[in-house]
């Protein structure tokens, strides 16, 4: 399918940084909220999923993270607390732990993450702080009580990579884990401008996400893009984007905050971000997918159209999500929200998708969209 839009090829310059001798990139971004790219732009393979609602246990709230491996899609639903396993054509697998104070319960979830090394299941807890094992089909193994809340977790080799929520000081941790057990926990600095006051504005999605290369950190609303080196988070990329980056949000308070955000000037937020070969693909919200290539190109994708089922994909918060283990980025649309898109664009829609989603009950479980990356953009 030919493009029907042209990509931006955007501004990128580097900056050395006097305070750090790593020379953090500096990279300006002038973003177009306007500007619309086709799905195939960027994407080649497109999958839709449908998950399973017959089943009480499988229904989800809001889907937070998701992440696949070995063909199964693992969902926190950050409503119910719970992480629940589909496979790839949306059948309902199994729930990982459940809600109790026993072994392999958990009063409140927090965050989770597959170890590949071992092919298990790690789940951060709240009341005690834990970190729970599981195999990759739900059962219970061990659990380890930590100093902190873990908000986020990404695991390599026996280092267990942490956003912390609880530490006054400190915002990110490496835990050192041998045997299942907490061996040791390094603090790292981060930047001074720590964001609390305005938490509640955090946009969904991994900001802690590894890759096969490297592990990369990002911090709502300070822009800038960290990697782990030598056991210590560093700036990597640090993003302007000009009108829409708000670069003093710690010196407003939440009325100014909130006015910045749901008025005429929108602020931008980092979710996620990973490397993929010599690539940085970052996501946010609002308006999508990023990429910085080499050491010259930084492009921006806005809101993507899909050919098939003619989506806006950032059209009711469909922010995107990095998935840890493949050049996958996943979209997720709740359900009741996709049936009001196409009964809004009903003549827009082919004839197969409208009676596909006329099957599709308002009160189903959110749908979810597979999108694999193309490699040479």
């Amino acid at each position: 399918m030919k493009n029907i839009f042209i990509i931006s090829c955007l501004c990128l310059y580097f900056v050395s940084s006097c305070s750090t001798p790593e020379n953090t990139k500096s990279v300006f971004v002038d973003i177009d909220p306007s500007r619309k790219v086709m799905d195939s732009t960027i994407f080649t393979d497109r999958k839709v999923i449908f998950l399973e609602s017959s089943n009480p246990e499988s229904l989800l709230g809001d889907i937070d993270v998701i992440d696949i491996y070995k063909d199964v899609l693992y969902v926190y639903d950050k409503v119910r607390m719970n992480l629940l396993s589909f496979s790839m054509d949306g059948s309902y697998l199994s729930k990982i732990g459940g809600r109790g104070q026993g072994p392999g319960e958990f009063i409140r979830m927090s965050s989770f993450c597959i170890d590949r090394d071992n092919d298990e299941i790690m789940i951060s807890t709240d009341v005690p702080t834990k970190i729970m094992f599981f195999s990759l089909s739900g059962k219970f193994i061990s659990e380890t009580e930590t100093d902190d809340l873990i908000s986020e977790m990404a695991k390599k080799g026996d280092k267990l990579y942490c956003s912390i929520s609880l530490n006054k000081k400190y915002e990110f941790a490496i835990y050192t884990i041998e045997n299942r057990a907490v061996k040791s926990v390094k603090y790292c600095d981060t930047s001074d401008r720590i964001i609390n006051k305005i938490y509640r504005m955090v946009p969904p999605g991994k900001m802690l996400l590894g890759s096969n290369s490297e592990i990369l950190f990002t911090r709502t609303f300070d822009n800038t893009i960290y990697k782990v080196a030598d056991d210590r988070l560093i700036p990597y990329m640090m993003l302007d984007f000009g009108k829409y980056n708000l670069s003093n949000v710690n010196t407003l308070d939440n009325d100014a905050v909130t006015k910045k955000v749901f008025g005429d000037r929108m602020i931008y937020g980092i979710t996620n971000a990973k490397s993929i070969g010599d690539k940085i693909i970052f996501c946010g919200q609002p308006n999508g997918i990023f990429v910085a290539v080499g050491n010259n190109v930084a492009q921006q994708y806005g809101t993507i159209i899909d050919s098939q089922f003619l989506i806006e994909q950032n059209e009711n918060h469909m922010t995107p999500f990095l998935d840890p283990g493949s050049d996958i980025i996943v979209f997720t649309q709740q359900a009741n929200s996709f049936k009001y898109l196409v009964a809004r664009h009903k003549n827009s829609y082919t004839e197969e998708t409208i009676n596909l989603i006329s099957k599709v009950d308002p009160e189903d479980n959110p749908i979810i969209f597979l999108y694999k990356l193309k490699l040479f953009f």
